[in-house]
């Protein structure tokens, strides 16, 4: 499993391993929250809090943006696909989920 510390900054964007992750994770799988992606990247034994103070800070600084709390079934990407079909058995259960900017993809190619 990855280990994370908000000192480790990619050169290129100054963003952090961790904000560099969450960017290709949202390019690779679209729409996400931040509670599926901390499972998928950290797993369940990681701190909460170091992934959304990296989607706090990737919003304000104009990676990211808020895409809603539902996200449209027709389109979903393997990555919701079994969250949303737990979710559907709780109920008022909802999530914010983020997409990346133009701004995000443009860090994102200049770091390929």
């Amino acid at each position: 499993m990855k280990k994370y510390l908000f000192y480790e900054y990619n050169i290129i964007s100054m963003l952090t391993d961790l904000e560099m992750d969450i960017l290709k994770h949202l390019d690779k799988y679209g729409p996400d929250s931040p509670s599926i992606i901390w499972r998928r990247l950290l797993g369940h034994m990681a701190d909460k809090e170091q992934v959304r103070f990296a989607f706090k800070h990737l919003k304000q600084e104009g990676y990211i943006r808020y895409y809603g709390n539902k996200v449209d079934r027709n389109s979903l990407t393997s990555s919701l696909k079994k969250t949303l079909k737990i979710k559907a058995r709780k109920s008022n259960s909802s999530r914010s989920y983020y997409e990346l900017t133009e701004k995000g993809y443009e860090v994102l190619r200049k770091n390929q």
